[in-house]
């Protein structure tokens, strides 16, 4: 069976939306703006981004399938390790319901870690003006917008001891960088590379 999750428009991912639609043209901008209305039309402009669809929707990949050891011969046991990304409106029991629904009951499942997205952080803290003004000041034409973080970092292990974990990159990238990333040859420009530093200054001396 396929196990495929349906996109959903969370509150942050609206909050987003609101926040960039007003630079986009007309077309974007009206379907954008009414996205339960206009919900497959919204998906139908969106689809063949990988990155924004991961913002509407949990993703999985399967990133380790050891077999056989050789060529020439039959595997006795096989592996796969899937790498799920939970959206904030699927849930780990949601998870594992659609995963038995969807393999056949001779394959062994294993949970190696399990855990919910973490809560959005707010927008009206001064640690999110903070983060907001140092971007602004290190990077040009660029609009300031809360966004879902789809990879997962160890900031959640502090997320009961703050009030708001706020996860920012200061690093600009393409999609030829972000192909490699924890891959063969990862890398960025110098030039981002510095100016992801000098961000890092700003904040800490604003924060002091």
């Amino acid at each position: 069976k396929q196990l495929r999750y349906k996109p959903a428009f969370t509150d942050i991912y609206l909050k987003r939306l609101a926040a960039i639609l007003p630079f986009t043209g007309y077309g974007m901008r009206f379907t954008g703006t009414y996205p339960f209305a206009f919900g497959e039309g919204w998906l139908d402009i969106i689809k063949d981004s990988p990155a924004e669809m991961a913002m509407v929707r949990s993703t999985m990949a399967a990133t380790m399938i050891p077999g056989s050891e050789a060529p020439n011969i039959l595997p006795g046991r096989a592996e796969a390790v899937f790498n799920l990304r939970l959206n904030p409106h699927d849930t780990v029991e949601q998870l594992k319901r659609d995963v038995n629904n969807a393999v056949s009951d001779r394959i062994e499942q294993q949970y190696l870690t399990a855990h919910n997205a973490s809560p959005s952080a707010g927008m009206q803290s001064r640690a999110y003006g903070l983060i907001s003004d140092c971007i602004l000041e290190t990077f040009d034409d660029v609009i300031v917008a809360q966004s879902a973080f789809a990879a997962c970092t160890d900031s959640r292990h502090v997320a009961e001891l703050a009030d708001d974990v706020y996860r920012f990159i200061p690093f600009m990238s393409n999609y030829e960088y972000k192909a490699g990333m924890h891959g063969t040859d990862e890398r960025i420009d110098v030039d981002d590379y510095i100016r992801g530093i000098s961000f890092f200054i700003r904040l800490i001396k604003k924060s002091c």
